[in-house]
């Protein structure tokens, strides 16, 4: 089989987004009225990591740009870049790239100018906007533009992040945006199951898997968190695999093999989580693996024992 990487990328968006039709139509809510003039608020989207928040987003949005020609949308993948930078991509996308270096202020100012001559109404989305450095004074200019285009303005806000909003940006500013607040849950094995069975119609046009060797598959991927992104992945190993052994299916041995290979993996980012984030449980758990291999009884004097003579000073709570 040819592995066709491109349709279960990041990157792609597919003709159809499986179970999110709630998400969806919140989505497209928030949209219209923003569209029918109603007051500044901003829409937070968040979730753990592959639960389909950008791909949705990403899909309601153009499917809005392909119904209105009132309607521009800057969509910027904002990971790891500075206010500086994110400015400077939202100025690309309303007034084209500068010709020289501007200031941040500057930036704000043409984009502000830009803005208000326009007849359309602009939709701003950051995807991982909680990754972004300085993202409280980004936000400021942001709102500074809203309040000054005079004109109605959306704002998406999409975060992995696990804490709440006014913790990343302070009261202050969160009373400014009024944010609504839409959740993704993670996919459940069904779901996944669905995800990966549109996308190989779209890539192959017909199952390339047998539907055991998916199940094992999607049930893996639930276990551990529910990420489509992580489904996506797998399968594309399991493809590769196929290709390799000139199987026209990713069969069931194919994917208990690369998903031995992961679960190792997954273990050991839990284990190097484990050491740096909780030190001496890390330890403990290492003493008894130890005693364990021996073939000893475990019990918690003789774990005090070998951490002791380890020279490692943990206590009977700990």
């Amino acid at each position: 089989m040819v592995v066709e990487a491109r349709f279960f990328s990041d990157s792609y968006i597919p003709k159809i987004v499986v179970d999110r039709d709630v998400e969806k139509a919140e989505i497209a809510d928030y949209l219209r009225s923003i569209l029918n003039g109603s007051p500044f608020r901003t829409l937070y989207v968040y979730g753990s990591s592959g639960v389909g928040k950008t791909v949705t987003t990403r899909h309601v949005l153009s499917q809005l740009e392909l119904s209105r020609n009132d309607v521009s949308v800057a969509f910027i993948d904002s990971a790891g870049l500075t206010r500086y930078q994110v400015l400077c991509e939202l100025h690309a996308n309303v007034c084209g790239r500068p010709t020289r270096k501007l200031t941040c202020f500057e930036l704000t100012r043409r984009i502000i100018g830009r803005l208000r001559s326009r007849e359309t109404t602009q939709i701003i989305a950051l995807d991982n906007f909680d990754k972004i450095e300085e993202v409280e004074n980004l936000l400021w200019d942001l709102n500074s533009v809203q309040q000054k285009i005079l004109k109605p303005m959306g704002l998406i806000l999409i975060s992995t992040s696990r804490y709440d909003l006014p913790s990343l940006i302070g009261n202050r500013l969160y009373s400014r945006l009024k944010p609504e607040l839409l959740f993704f849950k993670p996919y459940d094995a069904e779901t996944l199951f669905e995800i990966l069975r549109e996308r190989m119609f779209e890539a192959y046009g017909r199952m390339v898997a047998e539907e055991q060797a998916l199940v094992r598959l999607c049930g893996f991927v639930e276990a551990n968190g529910g990420s489509a992104r992580l489904a996506l992945e797998l399968f594309l190993d399991c493809a590769s695999e196929a290709q390799r052994g000139e199987l026209k299916k990713v069969t069931v041995d194919v994917v208990a093999d690369v998903l031995k290979d992961r679960e190792r993996e997954i273990l050991l980012k839990r284990l190097h989580e484990l050491r740096r984030e909780s030190p001496k449980v890390f330890e403990v758990l290492r003493v008894v693996a130890e005693l364990e291999a021996e073939g000893r009884q475990v019990y918690t004097g003789l774990i005090e024992d070998v951490l002791k003579r380890k020279g490692l000073k943990i206590s009977r709570r700990s």
